[in-house]
């Protein structure tokens, strides 16, 4: 990961290069390997370097040495190398991968987004067609933000690095601040400040002749079904996939690879691999155990027994013991380089077992994050059942997943859930039960809002504007759920999160899971590969015998890690955070204050270990608070 930024001026062809130079510092936290910057007629570029391969010792960026004529700035990993230097006909291995980014922009253009794999935010500019261009990579995972003004574009990884061009010239984005606080994230081209853009995932940006484009590139939903002649031939491929991720992931600068390993299937999945292909013994993992958890808590969260038998001894495994660490204690760290508020209540997981990896000596992490989602738990297939009127077959398949997970569901339930109100186009009852079931929040949702918000919120055209589809709109193909699932843009934001408290000790994170090649072929796949008899994950379980223990593979629940979090939560002295939170005029235009205090605050301080998603919302209010007085105190 990098830190890269770039100024075009507009109005003066001659570039400044003290302006560039006011970026490095709000940057350096991305990079502090190699810090370089070139100005150049209109534009001046930054980089501020991550080494996080051996070909990353050779990056000399920003960089016009490679074509005269283009000028580029690339925070990225390129996953499928091999494939493209076979594309393009070059004969040389040793390429870096800003050097085979260029030959690719040179070859395709503003198309090159539909031949690279990885994760890369990268910024070009050709004085030939004197034309500024960015692209982010299919998921997300490197940021790029942008604001246009009178006089000048500017293109940053960093929001921080903007507002510090523009000066106090920003203000915030009071609709960001509703999504926030309704979906725990925002649209996928907002910010929380007015002036500043975010570019989207899977888009580039055009600057032309004073014409400013985004288009999107990629498109998940544009993937056609896979049909393989047998079963076998399923997990056969995915495994072969999924081992060409691995590998192609495991590029290092010093050789060192370690990895997350809870005692879950997905993290043990990649660890297992990671030691399967590295012959040398030099993989290490990092697990952790929470202390200080007794009762139902402690049942829920305990991963021991699995992580024992995730053990090999072709990998070193080392423990560590999270106490007296927590969400909010933890606030100051997670938020410090980060743009936004922190919504995920659990990211501070991540951050113990970052020191570790650091102290090992390693540069990359690799972690399983939300590989259930990828490969999707299947139970969508029951819709696609009833969308097609096969009653009987969905009747079977739903007794298979009480058989599995011990639910008790009656034939009404079955007739109301999955025959009936797939025939409501709208999905009324969704609506209804977001923003007015009294147990999705403490108390009332919608009331949370003041009588201005709630006029505009009101109605369906609030949420479908911002998913792009009603979440639960049952009458929708089982494909679409997974692909929806995963272009959810909270997986995008905690992705950033992750990375971002990566980068503060010095980390890579490498996420296999979410690798384009995977997602492709787990979106493509007959329904049942991905739940088979019940089971989830049906795929991943066939594709990792040998290689992950049966302990493992035959594993069905999750650990709830939450309940680590609620201690503190509760904890919090509420009548000061109440205050400190009136004190805030913009939150008085969206936040009622006399709801908060006679109904919330009541109900965080009782028993909250309740599954009902009360901690979590209440942490996005406590978590605004802090990072509106972080802005105040800058």
């Amino acid at each position: 990961m990098s830190g890269i930024a770039s100024i075009l001026n507009i109005s003066n062809r001659d570039s400044k290069p003290a302006d560039i130079r006011k970026l490095i510092d709000p940057l350096s936290f991305r990079g502090k390997d190699k810090i370089n910057f070139i100005s150049e007629g209109p534009l001046s570029m930054l980089q501020c370097m991550f080494i996080a391969t051996e070909e990353d010792k050779k990056e000399i960026l920003p960089s016009k040495h490679i074509d005269p004529s283009i000028m580029i700035a690339s925070d990225s990993r390129i996953d499928n190398r091999e494939e493209l230097i076979n594309l393009l006909n070059i004969n040389n291995l040793d390429l870096t991968d800003s050097e085979i980014i260029v030959h690719a922009y040179k070859r395709w253009r503003l198309n090159i987004g539909k031949y690279l794999i990885g994760a890369f935010a990268i910024i070009i500019y050709d004085f030939d067609r004197e034309e500024l261009f960015c692209i982010r990579d299919q998921i997300g995972f490197r940021p790029l933000y942008y604001t246009l003004t009178e006089d000048k574009l500017i293109v940053s990884s960093s929001i921080d690095s903007i507002k510090k061009e523009l000066g106090l010239k920003v203000s915030i984005n009071k609709k960001r601040i509703i999504d926030y606080l309704l979906f725990s994230c925002g649209k996928k081209d907002e910010t929380f400040f007015e002036e500043i853009h975010k570019l989207p995932k899977a888009s580039f940006l055009s600057y032309k002749d004073s014409n400013l484009e985004i288009k999107e590139y990629y498109n998940l939903n544009d993937l056609k079904k896979k049909k393989l002649p047998f079963s076998e031939d399923y997990s056969k491929e995915f495994k072969e996939i999924f081992f060409e991720v691995i590998k192609s992931q495991m590029r290092t600068p010093n050789k060192k690879i370690v990895s997350a390993l809870s005692g879950g299937l997905d993290s043990t999945s990649i660890t297992r691999t990671l030691a399967h292909l590295n012959t040398d013994n030099s993989i290490e993992s990092i697990s952790a155990i929470f202390k200080g958890l007794k009762g139902e808590a402690k049942e829920k969260t305990d991963e021991l027994e699995y992580m024992k038998s995730a053990m090999s001894k072709n990998f070193k495994s080392n423990f560590i013991e999270l106490k007296n660490i927590g969400p909010i204690s933890s606030l100051e760290s997670s938020q410090k380089y980060h743009d936004v508020p922190v919504s995920a209540i659990n990211g501070y997981v991540h951050i113990p077992m970052l020191m570790k990896a650091k102290e090992l000596g390693s540069k990359v992490l690799f972690d399983g994050f939300d590989g259930d989602t990828v490969i999707s738990h299947g139970l969508e297939k029951l819709y696609d059942y009833s969308r097609k009127l096969k009653y009987l077959t969905l009747y079977k398949e739903r007794k298979k997943v009480d058989r599995i997970y011990g639910f008790k569901t009656s034939k009404s339930w079955i007739i109301k859930n999955y025959i009936i109100k797939p025939l409501i186009p709208l999905r009324i009852d969704y609506y209804r039960k977001f923003l007015f079931n009294k147990k999705s929040f403490p108390g009332n949702l919608f009331e949370l809002f003041t009588k201005k918000v709630k006029k505009q919120i009101k109605g369906f055209s609030y949420i479908k504007n911002f998913y792009g589809f009603y979440p639960y709109q049952y009458s929708s193909s089982a494909k679409n759920f997974h692909i929806r699932a995963i272009n959810y843009p909270i997986w995008e934001y905690g992705i950033e999160m992750i990375e971002t408290h990566a980068l503060e000790q010095g980390i890579e994170m490498r996420f296999p899971f979410f690798d384009l090649r995977l997602i492709e072929f787990c979106v493509c796949l007959p329904l049942e590969e991905k739940n088979k008899n019940g089971i989830n994950r049906h795929i991943l379980r066939k594709a990792m015998k040998g290689i992950v223990p049966e302990k493992i593979l035959n594993r069905l629940d999750k650990s709830n890690i939450g309940a680590f979090a609620e201690k503190e939560i509760r904890e919090i002295d509420h009548d000061q955070f109440f205050s400190s939170l009136k004190q805030k005029n913009i939150l008085n235009d969206i936040v009622d204050f006399n709801y908060f205090n006679d109904v919330i605050k009541k109900n965080v301080e009782k028993d909250l270990v309740s599954g009902n998603n009360d901690l979590s919302r209440y942490y996005l209010l406590y978590s605004l608070n802090y990072w509106l007085e972080s802005l105040e105190n800058t």
